[in-house]
């Protein structure tokens, strides 16, 4: 199962959210781009894993499959 790291960075070029290889995705992950505007502070860098959850809360890894294809309109927060 591949893994869908990521590293959410915020300084004072702003927030920007890449891929484990240093690919900027924060185009990609817009809804997580606007989140991490409204966490208090000046810098940080969060890294971990991207995931989208289901009804009851869980992660759902098929969900997270399709929503990274060509066809999937944006990422869910």
């Amino acid at each position: 199962m591949p893994l869908y790291r990521t590293q959410l960075i915020k300084d004072a070029d702003g927030i920007r959210l890449y891929t484990k290889t240093g690919i900027d995705w924060t185009a990609k992950y817009r809804p997580l781009a606007a989140e991490a505007k409204a966490i208090e502070a000046e810098s940080f860098i969060i890294e971990g894993e991207t995931i989208v959850t289901n009804e009851a809360g869980l992660s759902d890894f098929h969900a997270r499959c399709a929503r990274r294809s060509p066809g999937a309109r944006r990422i869910s927060t």
